[in-house]
């Protein structure tokens, strides 16, 4: 073989973790993933070897990827602090401030929800570890100001009055850390005051431009035990940032207390070539093309609403409902098993399933919903740079007729076609074809940063139970999350209560559920064959396309309008173009005429 290719071996074996590995052998079918792809991208441009992450999702072999080899990866010029601000906007800032740059599309867009629905908990995430191990507050705080200094989104404040939104960089950060002692309290009572504090916390009010805009509480809950909760808005970090963040402070603080030295690590300017790249990006008429083409047939509602959304106050929250199911547990494995056989992303065997429950639901071929992607930079350390890196690509999918090998395989080819794509905001396609796509989002995660707390070595700190808050402004989202250190799936929806009834929620969780088992029973077979409906459904529908005769009601049709405006008077009763009548609208106009 080609010294190239044994460079290519050499590399997929450290990113991978595997004492061999073939020319032949698949990428995905080898473990790995979107942030494993950023670490093998930028270890091979050490190497001098260029190559892009969407050329691991497309050719996913070593001997698919040499012909791909764009030559010497010639050296990249950095982003200088405040080169992305005109002259008016640097002249903003004083010498407190090290760097400013524009806020990305999806920090902006969750800055004005917040603002929208007045601070209502909408993008605050709440994350919250019960942790046993020692507790010692000096050396904690010398492990948190070590992540401060080195990573600039935790020094980070908005300022929202100027022409577009910016963010800046302080050159000190505070430490935003409290610390309360609950050991006199029993259990219970432990339990109820940390729910009792987390849900008069999710109305915390943000300031934007002074901070903190993330916060540090530890709750002392025995001499052996603490709780660990950061609260942040979602602005500042995504779910990987946070896993990051977590595992370097528990690192650094159990170093601390063994007596180790924190050795200064250089300040991680990723996030800024981040934006630098989404600003780049927003000019790009190929990116612009492949959405307006891909969603031109796209529907923007599919999921049936079955309630009518009542009026909600201003300021008042969207009443969130989740619903976690156990069925995906006990088949995990197989279903992670096959995607390697298949040499696929795991993310696009649930993805198959995703689409063809929302094309059943939805009674149309072609399904659409935003998929969060991973836009983390191709650049060395990306991996582990703190920020908001996440967007929701709007991807379209004709569901026809096929195998379920098939439609797997054509999930992982748009993927793969959509990859290069990843960064061009969601807020900008939404522009460019004057249509909001913000029913449906689906969500994969395999935080496997957390491993990096057994590499360390022989951890004494143990995680005995975590648990958390978010809430988005999607109606309906799709949560799978893959555990540490086994093959097991959780699989939860995240939706809005004011729209669907849980017992309707709980159906669609049984439709993905009757799928991933109909495709583990035989994935050649028809992803058409067997229905999705259980048994009673397909009775009821049996019964209802039996019956004949249909009892309405004689009374006038003004006296039922009259007694439904007593009802649900803000219900739609009519609807024409864009004018919407409520039915109190409707009744108050009838008498008029009367």
């Amino acid at each position: 073989r080609t010294e190239v290719e044994r460079t290519l071996c050499e590399v997929w074996e450290e990113v991978l973790g595997r004492e061999r590995v073939g020319v032949a052998d698949n990428f995905f079918s080898l473990g790995g993933d979107s942030i494993l792809s950023l670490r093998l991208v930028s270890l091979l441009k050490a190497r001098g070897l260029l190559l892009e992450v969407r050329d691991i999702f497309q050719a996913r072999t070593i001997e698919s990827l040499v012909p791909r080899l764009r030559g010497v990866a010639s050296e990249e010029k950095d982003v200088e602090p405040f080169a992305l601000l005109s002259e008016a906007e640097r002249r903003l800032f004083d010498e407190d401030v090290e760097d400013a740059y524009p806020l990305s599309a999806l920090q902006a867009g969750m800055v004005f929800h917040t603002q929208l629905e007045e601070f209502s908990g909408i993008y605050h995430d709440i994350i919250s570890d019960h942790v046993r191990f020692r507790w010692n507050r000096g050396a904690f705080e010398q492990a948190l100001a070590s992540c401060i200094a080195e990573h600039p989104i935790l020094r980070t404040g908005f300022r929202l009055d100027g022409e577009r939104p910016l963010q800046f960089v302080r050159r000190q950060g505070a430490l935003p850390l409290q610390v309360e002692d609950l050991r006199a309290m029993s259990e219970q009572e432990q339990e109820q005051h940390l729910a009792s504090w987390t849900e008069a916390h999710k109305g915390y009010v943000f300031d934007w431009e002074h901070g903190p805009l993330f916060q540090i509480h530890v709750f002392l809950r025995s001499d052996e035990s603490f709780q660990f909760t950061i609260s942040f808005h979602h602005a500042i970090l995504d779910g990987w940032s946070r896993a990051s963040l977590t595992t370097a402070l528990y690192n650094r603080y159990e170093s601390l207390l063994q007596g180790e030295t924190l050795q200064d690590e250089p300040v991680d300017r990723t996030y800024r070539r981040f934006i630098a790249a989404e600003q780049k990006l927003l000019a790009d008429s190929e990116a612009k093309q492949f959405f307006a083409s891909r969603l031109e047939e796209a529907p923007t509602r599919q999921v049936p609403r079955l309630k009518v959304a009542a009026e909600r106050q201003a300021g008042a929250p969207v009443r969130q409902g989740v619903l976690r199911l156990e069925g995906l547990t006990p088949i995990s494995d197989r279903l992670i098993a096959l995607s390697m056989s298949m040499g696929v992303a795991v993310q696009s065997v649930l993805l198959a399933v995703h689409y063809k429950v929302l094309s059943s639901l939805s009674g149309r071929d072609v399904a659409v919903s935003c998929v969060t992607q991973n836009g983390r930079p191709e650049s060395e350390g990306a991996e582990r740079g703190l920020g908001l890196f996440l967007n929701s690509l709007p991807l379209a999918m004709k569901v026809e007729p096929a195998s379920w090998r098939e439609l797997i395989q054509k999930t992982a080819d748009l993927t793969s076609a959509s990859v290069g794509y990843r960064g061009y905001p969601l807020a900008r396609i939404q522009q460019d074809l004057g249509v909001a796509f913000d029913e449906v989002t689906f969500n994969y995660t395999h935080y496997h940063v957390y491993n990096d707390m057994e590499a360390a070595g022989e951890t004494q700190l143990e995680v005995l139970e975590s648990s958390g808050f978010e809430r988005t402004n999607f109606d309906f989202h799709v949560d799978i999350s893959r555990g540490l250190g086994r093959d097991v799936l959780f699989l939860a929806f995240v939706y809005n209560a004011d729209l669907y009834e849980e017992g309707f929620v709980q159906r669609i969780g049984a439709y993905y559920l009757r799928a991933f088992e109909q495709l583990l029973e035989d994935l050649d077979a028809p992803h058409l064959a067997a229905p999705l409906l259980d048994e009673s459904e397909l009775s009821q529908l049996r019964d209802s396309r039996n019956a004949t005769v249909v009892a309405y009601d004689a009374r006038p049709v003004q006296q039922q309008i009259a007694e439904q405006a007593q009802r649900t008077p803000a219900s739609p009763a009519v609807v024409c173009g864009d004018v919407t009548l409520s039915y109190a609208e409707l009744e108050a106009r009838s008498n008029r005429l009367a």
